[in-house]
């Protein structure tokens, strides 16, 4: 069998700074217009007003009673870093928990070295 060729469709949540924030995406059936997969965006503000996201759910099928979603959840430093990631399986379990520290002693930080992840 032939695979179906997809096609794009977002919806923009903010314009800022000429970049996109993308709240939904979907990818459609060429042909069908059938939704083959959704993903949801939420975004966080940190202290200095940047924008990452923080939250992604992705649906598989969505609409049908076979349709699967996964979830994936981070948190970023205020110098951009990484904190922690989770990713949930299709039942909502928790299946990955990864958490990150970085050097922060003077000898880092006064070269500007923030993201030297320890361990």
């Amino acid at each position: 069998m032939k695979p179906q060729k997809a096609h794009g469709q977002r919806e923009i949540v903010e314009r800022r700074r000429g970049i996109n924030l993308v709240a939904k995406q979907q990818e459609r059936i060429h042909g069908t217009g059938a939704v083959r997969r959704e993903s949801t965006f939420s975004w966080s503000t940190d202290a200095r007003g940047d924008k990452s996201i923080n939250a992604n759910i992705t649906m598989l099928d969505p609409g049908q009673s076979y349709a699967k979603q996964v979830k994936t959840e981070r948190n970023a430093s205020v110098d951009g870093n990484l904190m922690w990631s989770k990713a949930y399986d299709f039942s909502g379990a928790l299946r990955s928990l990864q958490e990150f520290t970085y050097l922060t002693g003077s000898a880092y930080t006064q070269r500007i070295i923030l993201n030297r992840v320890t361990g």
